[in-house]
């Protein structure tokens, strides 16, 4: 198991995540130098989810103290495309199985489209009808000259119609159309108004660069930038605006994340006025106060609680016979918010906003920061440490956090990334009380038709109901959303 000289043991070639900085490179490739083995990977694809391919071993990989098997499966976990970078690890040894233009973000690159106004659109159309017209035009012209000569214009002896040539009077009837069609042609050529392009370019630059970037009502207050218009294909265009519709993608905006608002057991917390990342002093409780003094009335009745007994399920996966939080009386009616169980859900939103994600720590506990490929994720669990449900380590199979004094340790049994196709990300993990949860996060369409019916509860058309209803006041004051949900599972 050790190297020759005396080097320390090697880890296996896979699970490049767990290389740890003390094996030196050199010692890597020393080792396998004695490895052969043939790599069999898929054609050159598009695909950038999935990836295909094996490495066949031609020993056992002596020396290498690991007793990996011959035929050792290539997924997208271990390739690494064109164009990343390496985090979080000391290094990593690897083989290029795609160059050029066969790489995967090569053969995604795609030629950047023109963009063309409504009325250069329009008036190309009137050009090309122009031109058909002329065309039309030449060529009866043409006819009606050979005709014209056939039938008269050899009795008149002045013109010489007789007296053939190969440009002027040529006696192949279809040249003499073709070259009068040319001499009309010429004629003609005022049909098109060549200098109805010019004008209008000179006109869209006009309102470009003196209009619009001089627009004085066009300048942002708070940085003093006024409007910049580098194209003026399209200017013709904006006056037609009157919706502007965006996904918050970043397209139109700056793309960064934070968490405003949340719904929970039916009821919605928190207000696109309170920015949390402004009040950076405010931690735990204080930050939930001013986030909400709700939620903090329910995380006192959860106090005196133990670590382990937070998370305490009944037999049929339900915590408690009813899923909202408003306290009912007698006669069914309304008598305000259940404390107690606002405290249950509370921890179970965010122990699912802690988990079911793919972010790593760096800089140390004192000083955290969160990395990851989604700044929705990295938004999410940064207020989740301001309001006190911290995330606070992760390794391979395992995350640490910190709920308000009390931690936790979840062991990581399976991980479901997000694609495009399913939407949403889940995360199957057990809990210090020995229960498997599954946890699941992504778009709130993907998320709600997955979920059970909960017509059986005395309440669950009024959680579902109000659920819709939460989401839609989000998406009308701009907010981007997204849903969050678990489900205990059993062993089997």
């Amino acid at each position: 198991g050790a190297l020759p000289g005396g080097a320390p043991p090697t880890p296996p070639l896979t699970s490049p995540a767990t290389y740890r900085k003390a094996f030196m490179p050199m010692e890597w490739m020393a080792a396998l130098q004695t490895v052969k083995a043939t790599v069999h990977v898929e054609p050159p694809s598009q695909n950038l989810q999935t990836m295909c391919g094996f490495v066949d071993c031609e020993d056992d990989l002596k020396g290498l103290g690991t007793a990996e098997p011959k035929l050792i499966p290539i997924t997208m976990n271990e390739m690494l495309l064109r164009g990343c970078m390496l985090k979080n690890s000391g290094f990593v040894l690897g083989m290029i199985v795609y160059t050029g233009k066969e790489t995967r973000i090569q053969m995604n690159n795609r030629s950047i489209p023109f963009k063309l106004g409504s009325f250069d659109a329009y008036l190309n159309m009137q050009i090309i009808l122009l031109l058909f017209l002329q065309a039309c035009i030449c060529f009866g012209c043409a006819v009606a000259a050979l005709m014209w000569r056939e039938d008269q214009g050899m009795f008149a002896y002045y013109l010489a119609f007789d007296n053939y040539s190969w440009d002027t009077n040529n006696k192949n009837p279809v040249a003499f159309v073709l070259l009068n069609m040319i001499t009309y042609w010429i004629l003609y050529s005022f049909m098109i108004p060549i200098s109805l392009f010019v004008s209008n370019e000179i006109v869209k630059f006009w309102q470009t660069f003196i209009y619009i970037n001089k627009d004085r009502d066009m300048v942002d207050e708070s940085t003093d930038e006024p409007a910049r218009s580098r194209n003026s294909n399209v200017i013709e265009d904006l006056g037609k605006i009157t919706y502007v519709f965006s996904d918050k993608t970043g397209t139109l905006t700056s793309n960064e994340m934070r968490l405003r608002a949340i719904g929970i057991g039916g009821l919605t917390f928190g207000s696109k006025d309170k920015r949390l990342e402004l009040r950076e002093d405010l931690q735990g409780r204080e930050a939930l106060e001013f986030f909400d003094s709700r939620l903090v009335k329910s995380l006192g009745r959860r106090a005196g609680a133990e670590a382990e007994s937070y998370y305490l399920y009944s037999d049929d996966n339900s915590t408690y016979d009813y899923v909202t939080v408003r306290s009912k009386g007698r006669d069914g009616e309304e008598e305000g918010i259940n404390y107690e169980k606002l405290g249950e859900i509370l921890y179970d939103f965010f122990l699912s906003l802690c988990v079911c994600h793919s972010l790593v720590v760096e800089g140390g506990c004192d000083n955290p920061s969160y990395q990851g490929p989604s700044p929705d994720e990295v938004a999410l669990v940064e207020a989740a440490r301001q309001l006190g449900f911290e995330f606070r380590e992760r390794s391979s199979k395992h995350v640490k956090l910190r709920f308000h004094g009390h931690d936790l340790k979840f062991e990581i049994l399976n991980v479901l990334e997000f694609t495009s196709e399913r939407r949403k990300m889940s995360v199957v993990a057990k809990g210090p009380d020995g229960i498997i949860r599954l946890f699941c996060k992504g778009a709130d369409s993907a998320i709600i038709e997955c979920l059970r019916n909960y017509t059986f509860l005395p309440d669950g058309d009024d959680l579902m109901e109000a659920t819709h209803k939460s989401l839609s006041d989000f998406a009308c004051q701009g907010l981007r959303t997204l849903c969050v949900a678990n489900k205990i599972i059993t062993q089997d």
